[in-house]
């Protein structure tokens, strides 16, 4: 757990070391895609004992007014748990706002549809944006992310998870 949070403030310490003096302006946009957790085995969930979980996804920004952004996005996901295997389509919806030129604070609505039921999430994220060409940016970014799941056994967990996420897109 110790070396998982280094990692996460070493990735943080390197995005801020690229940072430059571009700001975000209104009317622009990005797309990205995405992993998320990367199967750091964060997820605390009552009776269920997580063995993988991660996130492949793809989402888009729009800056409404100056540094703050709607986002909106859709990913696959993988759970897997002693008791076995879950996959699902994940929807998200919410806004980033930008403070210090790259750094962002977010909060997001997420939808999960699995077997036939919506299940449904909040997300509190915290990021970077580190530009490696003019319009390329990569965004490491460490979440908390609070629910309830219905799994394939038709119980209802609530579950918390603390996790990492890495995006890789192009703003325009």
């Amino acid at each position: 757990m110790e070396k998982k949070i280094l990692l996460a403030i070493v990735s943080m310490i390197i995005g801020l070391n690229g940072l430059n003096a571009q700001t975000f302006s209104k009317g622009e946009k990005a797309i990205a895609a995405s992993v998320s957790n990367l199967d750091l085995g964060l997820v605390k969930m009552k009776e269920e004992k997580i063995q993988t979980d991660f996130n492949l996804g793809l989402k888009g920004d729009y800056f409404v007014i100056d540094n703050l952004t709607i986002t909106a996005g859709f990913s696959f996901g993988h759970l897997s748990t002693g008791k076995g295997k879950d996959n699902w389509l994940l929807m998200e919806i919410g806004s980033k706002y930008y403070f210090w030129k790259y750094l962002y604070g977010g909060i997001f609505y997420q939808g999960l549809y699995d077997n036939a039921r919506l299940n449904s999430a909040g997300k509190l994220e915290v990021g970077a944006t580190v530009y490696i060409a003019q319009n390329v940016f990569i965004e490491p970014a460490i979440y908390f992310l609070g629910g309830e799941r219905a799994f394939k056994s038709n119980n209802i967990t609530s579950y918390t998870q603390f996790g990492l996420g890495l995006s890789f897109g192009m703003n325009f």
